[in-house]
Protein backbone atom coordinates (compact mmCIF):
# COMPACT_ATOMS: atom_id res chain seq x y z
CA UNK A 1 0.00 0.00 0.00
CA UNK A 2 1.42 3.64 -0.97
CA UNK A 3 1.54 5.87 2.09
CA UNK A 4 1.06 9.47 1.32
CA UNK A 5 1.80 12.54 3.55
CA UNK A 6 -0.04 15.99 2.84
CA UNK A 7 2.04 18.75 4.99
CA UNK A 8 0.09 21.94 5.14
CA UNK A 9 -2.56 22.78 7.88
CA UNK A 10 -4.33 19.48 8.64
CA UNK A 11 -6.92 17.92 7.51
CA UNK A 12 -11.05 17.84 8.43
CA UNK A 13 -11.16 14.38 9.00
CA UNK A 14 -15.63 14.53 8.39
CA UNK A 15 -15.29 16.75 5.49
CA UNK A 16 -17.77 14.78 2.58
CA UNK A 17 -14.76 15.03 0.27
CA UNK A 18 -12.01 13.15 2.69
CA UNK A 19 -12.36 9.13 1.99
CA UNK A 20 -10.40 8.66 5.24
CA UNK A 21 -7.62 9.78 8.01
CA UNK A 22 -5.16 7.18 8.57
CA UNK A 23 -3.05 9.28 10.94
CA UNK A 24 -1.31 12.42 11.70
CA UNK A 25 0.63 14.99 13.63
CA UNK A 26 0.87 18.79 14.37
CA UNK A 27 4.62 20.35 14.31
CA UNK A 28 5.16 23.79 15.83
CA UNK A 29 2.38 23.53 17.95
CA UNK A 30 1.95 22.57 21.80
CA UNK A 31 -0.47 19.62 20.57
CA UNK A 32 1.25 17.38 18.57
CA UNK A 33 -1.63 15.24 18.11
CA UNK A 34 -3.81 17.28 16.97
CA UNK A 35 -4.03 17.51 12.80
CA UNK A 36 -7.54 18.71 12.75
CA UNK A 37 -7.75 21.93 9.93
CA UNK A 38 -8.74 25.09 11.23
CA UNK A 39 -7.75 26.54 8.01
CA UNK A 40 -9.46 24.59 5.23
CA UNK A 41 -6.18 24.68 2.72
CA UNK A 42 -4.84 21.17 3.77
CA UNK A 43 -8.57 19.76 4.04
CA UNK A 44 -8.79 21.15 -0.13
CA UNK A 45 -5.31 19.45 -1.05
CA UNK A 46 -5.86 16.12 0.76
CA UNK A 47 -9.03 15.80 -0.86
CA UNK A 48 -7.63 16.72 -4.45
CA UNK A 49 -4.92 14.01 -3.60
CA UNK A 50 -7.64 11.60 -2.54
CA UNK A 51 -9.36 11.91 -5.63
CA UNK A 52 -6.93 10.75 -7.93
CA UNK A 53 -5.20 8.01 -5.88
CA UNK A 54 -8.20 6.90 -3.20
CA UNK A 55 -6.61 3.36 -2.48
CA UNK A 56 -3.56 4.99 -0.47
CA UNK A 57 -2.78 5.43 3.02
CA UNK A 58 -2.98 9.47 3.72
CA UNK A 59 -1.35 11.21 6.88
CA UNK A 60 -2.26 14.95 7.82
CA UNK A 61 1.07 16.77 9.02
CA UNK A 62 -0.56 20.62 10.31
CA UNK A 63 2.78 22.72 10.27
CA UNK A 64 0.02 26.03 9.57
CA UNK A 65 -1.87 26.73 11.76
CA UNK A 66 -3.52 30.29 12.19
CA UNK A 67 -2.46 31.24 8.83
CA UNK A 68 -1.12 30.22 5.91
CA UNK A 69 2.81 30.63 7.00
CA UNK A 70 5.47 28.87 9.34
CA UNK A 71 8.95 28.29 10.18
CA UNK A 72 11.22 26.02 7.75
CA UNK A 73 12.25 24.30 11.44
CA UNK A 74 8.54 22.35 11.46
CA UNK A 75 8.64 21.79 7.69
CA UNK A 76 11.97 19.70 8.24
CA UNK A 77 10.53 18.28 11.10
CA UNK A 78 7.44 16.85 9.14
CA UNK A 79 9.07 15.63 6.47
CA UNK A 80 11.71 13.75 9.15
CA UNK A 81 8.68 12.28 10.50
CA UNK A 82 7.58 10.98 6.86
CA UNK A 83 10.98 9.25 6.94
CA UNK A 84 10.25 7.46 10.54
CA UNK A 85 7.51 6.79 9.68
CA UNK A 86 8.40 4.88 5.98
CA UNK A 87 5.79 7.49 3.62
CA UNK A 88 6.17 6.60 0.21
CA UNK A 89 4.80 10.30 -1.31
CA UNK A 90 4.78 14.13 0.27
CA UNK A 91 3.00 16.74 -1.05
CA UNK A 92 3.74 19.91 -0.18
CA UNK A 93 1.14 22.31 -1.65
CA UNK A 94 3.51 25.22 -0.32
CA UNK A 95 7.09 26.72 -1.35
CA UNK A 96 9.78 29.32 -0.09
CA UNK A 97 11.65 31.87 -1.94
CA UNK A 98 14.36 32.19 0.88
CA UNK A 99 17.15 31.16 -0.66
CA UNK A 100 18.80 30.39 3.06
CA UNK A 101 16.09 27.44 3.34
CA UNK A 102 17.71 25.23 0.47
CA UNK A 103 20.39 24.06 2.58
CA UNK A 104 18.27 22.49 4.97
CA UNK A 105 16.17 21.30 1.79
CA UNK A 106 19.61 19.85 0.64
CA UNK A 107 20.56 18.40 3.47
CA UNK A 108 17.16 16.48 3.97
CA UNK A 109 16.74 15.24 0.76
CA UNK A 110 19.83 13.85 0.40
CA UNK A 111 18.74 11.59 3.50
CA UNK A 112 15.51 10.73 2.05
CA UNK A 113 16.42 9.55 -1.63
CA UNK A 114 13.37 6.94 -1.81
CA UNK A 115 10.65 9.65 -1.18
CA UNK A 116 9.09 11.16 -4.22
CA UNK A 117 8.23 14.69 -2.74
CA UNK A 118 6.10 16.47 -4.92
CA UNK A 119 6.08 20.45 -4.29
CA UNK A 120 4.96 23.59 -6.38
CA UNK A 121 7.50 24.64 -9.38
CA UNK A 122 9.02 28.08 -8.87
CA UNK A 123 10.05 27.84 -5.40
CA UNK A 124 11.72 25.63 -2.81
CA UNK A 125 11.84 23.02 -2.25
CA UNK A 126 9.92 22.23 -5.75
CA UNK A 127 12.71 24.07 -7.43
CA UNK A 128 14.86 21.45 -6.19
CA UNK A 129 16.55 18.86 -8.67
CA UNK A 130 15.14 15.74 -6.47
CA UNK A 131 11.68 17.09 -6.18
CA UNK A 132 8.79 16.39 -8.65
CA UNK A 133 7.43 19.96 -9.56
CA UNK A 134 4.22 20.62 -9.69
CA UNK A 135 2.67 23.47 -12.63
CA UNK A 136 -0.84 24.78 -11.42
CA UNK A 137 -3.27 22.32 -13.09
CA UNK A 138 -4.87 24.38 -16.37
CA UNK A 139 -8.35 22.53 -16.09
Amino acid sequence: MIRVAVIDSGVHAAHPHIIRVDGGASFGHSDRASYNDSLGHGTAVMAAVQEKAPDAEYYALRVFHSALRTRVEFLIEALEWCLTERIDIVNLSLGTSNPDHAARFEMFLRKAPNLVVVAPAGSLPGSHNDVLAADEDPT
